[in-house]
């Protein structure tokens, strides 16, 4: 879970970059708010994601 996690972090870093430089430039002080923007919701749709897994798939397991 915790290798999920840092790809997670990681894809969404390179994603947001690409899409940033795309639509701005490569201005760094725009990647750095829209990363701001990205990643806590990434975050919060894996969480969500994993716990409700867990919780779902906790009888097969």
């Amino acid at each position: 879970m915790l290798a999920i996690g840092i790809y997670l972090i990681l894809i969404t870093a390179i994603l947001t970059r690409f899409s940033s430089t795309i639509e701005n430039g490569g201005d760094r002080t725009q990647f750095m708010y829209d990363l701001g923007q990205v990643l806590p919701i990434s975050i919060i749709v894996f969480t969500v994601t994993a716990i409700t897994a867990r919780t779902f798939f906790r009888g097969l397991i």
